[in-house]
């Protein structure tokens, strides 16, 4: 249900931009969409926005002799906004892989000395070895 709804609003963006809508709105509309739909968004969708954001870049570039400071300054926020979004989602995936990691941690450190049991072993034998010719 999701997919659709996302494919609707996807097919809705390239109608928009294929009309006269000035590219600010297009831009706050994008931005509502990732503010209000994004949480449960899979990668694939996330990849769509973001195809979607780099075209309205495109747009924004191409068209930016022609607008106002105020249709400028409102795009740049909304770019703001959008890589604050993206950014907050990425520091959220690195602290589940931190979060992730550290469960995993206690196992690992098993498995990591279990690496240097002989080793470990062969050199308490050498010791002993030792600590008996000096007691001799």
């Amino acid at each position: 249900m999701k997919k659709l709804n996302f494919i609707m609003i996807l097919f809705l963006m390239l109608f928009l931009t294929s009309c006269e809508i000035p590219t600010s709105l297009k831009f706050d509309y994008h931005l509502k969409k990732v503010e209000n739909n994004s949480d449960d968004w899979t990668e694939e969708e996330w990849d769509m926005s973001k195809d979607q954001y780099r075209k309205l870049l495109k747009e924004y570039e191409e068209n930016y002799d022609n607008m106002t400071q105020e249709e400028r300054d409102k795009i740049n926020k909304a770019i703001g906004r959008y890589n604050g979004i993206l950014m907050k989602k990425g520091i959220e995936k690195v602290d589940e892989s931190i979060n992730s990691f550290i469960d995993r941690l206690p196992s690992l450190f098993e498995g990591f000395m279990s690496a240097f049991e002989e080793e470990m072993d062969n050199l308490e034998d050498e010791f002993e070895k030792l600590e008996d010719k000096h007691e001799n």
